[in-house]
């Protein structure tokens, strides 16, 4: 027989050492997730009184709210903070609202139909504690002749430039009595059975504006006996914009130029906007290249026209010409618009040759606008710009335009000038000059104001 030899004892050693080791973990792994499983198991089962806690107080302010008096429930408002249940502190809203019983829901719509009944709801949520709040709604039947003749209901609407409803807006009224309400998410704030009369009312929220850049969304109504009356304000997130201008120059050799040219105000004409003829203007007059309006541009479906000018008759639709359009968003704060100024390509001369340091006046003379005149004291002397106006952008419209040497020693101590009348209508005017020398100037200097 062949004997088959055996391990020896030094192949067994530290073996058992490993399969301690490797019970330990195993003990440790099951231990910790025996435990993990252990705290689940109680945080759910917190989670689970905490829960029951709220619904238990959202029932409680229910049945409060029930023993109420209708006549206390309409348009009421609550919250309490903190409301305590065992050890658990709970936040609790209260809310009745009235409800139309054809939609089941506040209507703003149904003008001259009384609210049916009232939607009494309590939000229960704990304090400092992460719970999904507990909602409980049920109804109230008003009693016939709970209330008077002398008491009717106002429904406000709150919309969008989109057509649909905005939430969240605070809605005011005052007249015979005062009320404040926040627009449901209809965009609904509904006060029921206020005294009959007329009432103001005003709606206001943080970056909200009316379609004429308003902070606040304004109208009236009146309340009739035992109706609703209904009323409907156009409020929406505002935008802005900054404005960036420059203009296009001829040169004396008749190539064109991109410069910056500064202007004291820029207008927005929209056809919904229903003040100064449909144009908003912002600035102070100070000259500027760039100009930022303020967060105050409603968003309308429709594009705005963007223009240099203080008046409505500078847009350039009222001027046969394109407008440099912009759509604004709803609360979008940085809009840019690089705005092209129509150019005035004049070149001075004097005695038929072109020359600089000569006084250019301007008097805008464009219906319905401000006859403000300026003055650009010398044109230009350097190489292949003699004559021309360093700041050629001027808003579409009609001006008087006059030259004068007052400015030019060098051309004698006799002040002469010239006039001319141009409309611009177009992103560059023809190119054209003017000289105080030629037959048929002035003598003296140019008025101010031009006559």
């Amino acid at each position: 027989m062949t004997s088959t030899p055996s391990r020896s004892l030094a192949d067994e050693r530290g073996s058992l050492l490993i399969e301690v080791l490797v019970s330990a973990v195993l003990v440790a792994v099951i231990g910790v997730a025996l435990f993990g499983a252990l705290n689940s198991a109680a945080k759910v089962s917190g989670k689970s009184k905490t829960r029951a806690g709220a619904a238990a107080v959202a029932q409680d302010d229910q049945e409060r709210m029930r023993a109420m008096p209708v006549a206390s429930l309409n348009n009421f408002r609550d919250h309490r903070d903190p409301v305590v249940m065992g050890k658990t502190a709970y936040v609790v809203d209260s809310r009745a609202e009235w409800i139309a019983d054809s939609k089941g829901a506040t209507d703003c719509t149904a003008n001259g139909a009384a609210a049916d009944y009232l939607k009494i709801t309590s939000t229960v949520s704990a304090k400092n504690i992460p719970l999904k709040p507990v909602v409980v709604t049920s109804t109230v039947t008003p009693a016939p002749g709970t209330f008077t003749s002398d008491e009717g209901s106002l429904a406000v609407s709150i919309v969008g430039a989109d057509g649909l409803g905005r939430s969240g807006v605070n809605v005011s009224i005052n007249g015979p009595a005062s009320d404040v309400q926040l627009t449901d998410e209809n965009g609904c704030a509904f006060f029921g059975y206020e005294p009959v009369g007329d009432y103001d009312i005003t709606a206001s929220a943080s970056g909200y504006v009316d379609p004429n850049g308003n902070a606040n969304a304004t109208g009236t109504s009146s309340v009739g006996s035992q109706t609703v009356a209904t009323l409907s304000l156009t409020y929406d997130r505002a935008g802005q914009a900054q404005v960036t201008m420059t203009s296009s120059r001829l040169k004396n050799d008749g190539q064109p130029e991109t410069v910056d040219t500064y202007e004291g105000y820029v207008g927005f004409a929209n056809a919904g906007v229903t003040a100064n003829q449909g144009a908003r203007i912002f600035g102070n007059g100070t000259p500027v290249k760039t100009l930022t309006t303020p967060a105050s541009l409603f968003p309308f479906p429709g594009a705005y026209s963007v223009f240099a000018g203080n008046c409505f008759n500078n847009d350039p639709l009222r001027n046969g010409a394109t407008a440099t359009a912009l759509t604004v968003l709803p609360g979008k704060l940085d809009h840019t618009v690089a705005l092209s100024v129509p150019a005035v390509n004049l070149t001075t001369l004097w005695n038929g040759t072109a020359a600089g340091n000569l006084t250019v006046t301007f008097t805008p003379t464009t219906a319905s606008c401000t006859s403000t005149s300026w003055k650009v004291d010398k044109t230009m002397t350097t190489a292949n710009h003699v004559g021309l106006l360093d700041d050629p952008g001027l808003p579409y419209g009609s001006y008087k335009i006059c030259v004068d040497n007052r400015n030019n020693l060098g051309l004698g101590a006799l002040r002469r000038s010239a006039t001319v009348t141009k409309t611009i209508n177009s992103l560059s005017t023809a190119a054209f000059t003017m000289d105080p020398k030629a037959t048929g100037s002035t003598t003296g200097q140019c008025p101010l104001p031009l006559p």
